[in-house]
């Protein structure tokens, strides 16, 4: 059963809990698997095209799942073990206190351009305004270590842009996103994709723009579990992301080997 809770600033997105198996729902199975580290995007997309539904990719067999092309016995052994009708149930319940919609590709609502794009996230977790249209968003992106001149043109760049109607797009981290970010404030809305969980806001520095973005009728977006914490491999992997949101990127302000 599916109810929406829509006290407070963020709508919200409850799915009942319960402790019958039988009872899961496709994108509860969804949701928790990708709770399981081993199933990387591209792992959740093998599993999507093999099997016939969520459930079955839930019950499917170590055997099965080592025959895969990217699985092998080991890793198949470390999912069958993770798999946790208690640690999806947990999920949900700190989703709902956190006023955190959590949308998967099962869903009308999730974004149809991020659908497009390679491994897109089988699963996005979104706090603040919940629906995003990707007919109207556009990302403006740049390295940490930006310059003046580089923050003052994101920051113009996403004012002027917010201004005409397009959601702005950014990374949420510091130097030109954060630029980004607080100019489209000025005049309009935007979506910061994190690197990290949403309930690990990264950078903490970075923790009253996150809010502001929220109370401003913006959106925080991340495919991480709740508490994943920021690695160096979660901050290239949420790129696609941005991408995936965006009709297209500017890249204000980067050395030729930054992420962006």
């Amino acid at each position: 059963m599916r109810t929406s809770d829509k006290s407070g600033p963020c709508q919200v997105r409850y799915v009942a809990l319960s402790w019958v198996f039988m009872d899961r729902s496709a994108r509860e199975y969804l949701i928790g698997l990708n709770l399981i580290p081993e199933l990387t995007p591209r792992r959740m997309t093998i599993l999507l095209d093999h099997f016939s539904s969520p459930e079955e990719m839930w019950r499917a067999s170590q055997g099965a799942l080592a025959s895969l092309p990217g699985f092998s016995a080991e890793t198949a052994a470390k999912i069958i073990a993770q798999r946790s009708i208690e640690a999806l149930d947990t999920e949900l319940e700190r989703a709902r206190k956190l006023h955190v919609t959590i949308l998967t590709v099962l869903d009308e609502e999730y974004p149809p351009l991020l659908r497009q794009i390679e491994n897109p996230s089988a699963v996005l977790y979104l706090r603040g305004e919940p629906q995003i249209d990707t007919t109207r968003t556009l990302a403006i992106v740049g390295t940490r270590r930006s310059s003046r001149y580089g923050r003052t043109m994101a920051s113009k760049l996403g004012q002027d842009l917010a201004r005409l109607g397009l959601s702005i797009v950014s990374g949420l981290a510091i130097g030109i996103d954060a630029a980004a970010h607080k100019g489209a404030l000025e005049t309009g809305r935007t979506i910061a994709v994190l690197g990290s969980g949403l309930a690990h806001i990264y950078p903490a520095s970075n923790a009253r723009l996150a809010s502001e973005i929220c109370e401003k009728g913006g959106s925080l977006a991340s495919e991480y579990p709740l508490t994943t914490p920021p690695s160096k491999w979660t901050f290239p992997q949420r790129n696609r992301i941005i991408s995936g949101l965006s009709r297209g990127v500017i890249v204000v302000e980067a050395p030729m080997r930054s992420g962006a």
